[in-house]
């Protein structure tokens, strides 16, 4: 059997809403923290609205630096 990650998506932007709760950017700290022990590589970025997220995504995904944009912390 191949390694899985092998296969893995290993550059990740990823987009935080810093008015979300304590308890979410936990979670959001664990799972990043779980794709870097996997190998792989995760820029954040803090977006206070829709409008300053949306622009950051489409950023990001323009720029071909990132294997997958995330989303994490809304509502």
């Amino acid at each position: 059997m191949r390694d899985r990650l092998t296969f893995m998506r290993r550059r990740f932007f990823l987009i935080f809403n810093p008015h979300a709760g304590l308890s979410r950017r936990a979670a959001v700290e664990a799972v990043t923290q779980r794709l870097i022990v996997a190998g792989g590589d995760v820029m954040w970025s803090s977006a206070a609205t829709a409008e300053a997220a949306s622009a950051a995504a489409r950023e990001a995904a323009l720029s071909g630096a990132f294997d997958a944009v995330i989303a994490a912390g809304g509502d």
